[in-house]
């Protein structure tokens, strides 16, 4: 089972710790402090997005032949995303191990 926590946005914010000095909690639970209970194991998984937007000047084609090109431009580093082009991040649930 996995239950999706997300929290997308664009807002500079809350890019992560070690991009920027401050940090946000992201999810708006409080966090449990009985020390009585059992230490349990959980899984997440933690997803940063980038995004970069650029202009291809190519012959009129399709959206298809601009794809390609973009994706070739990606694969020969012509377009290089840095923590600069920080779009999103998520965070899934996975359960317990």
């Amino acid at each position: 089972m996995q239950i999706n926590l997300s929290h997308q946005t664009a807002n500079k914010d809350l890019i992560p710790k070690r991009m920027k000095e401050e940090s946000t909690i992201l999810i708006g639970e409080s966090i449990n402090t009985d020390d009585s209970l059992p230490i349990v194991r959980y899984k997440v998984a933690i997803i940063e997005t980038l995004r970069k937007e650029v202009t291809i000047e190519l012959p009129l084609g399709s959206a298809f032949e601009v794809k390609e090109k973009a994706r070739k431009m990606y694969l020969d580093e012509e377009i290089v995303l840095t923590a600069d082009d920080f779009h999103s991040m998520e965070i899934d649930f996975l359960g317990r191990e």
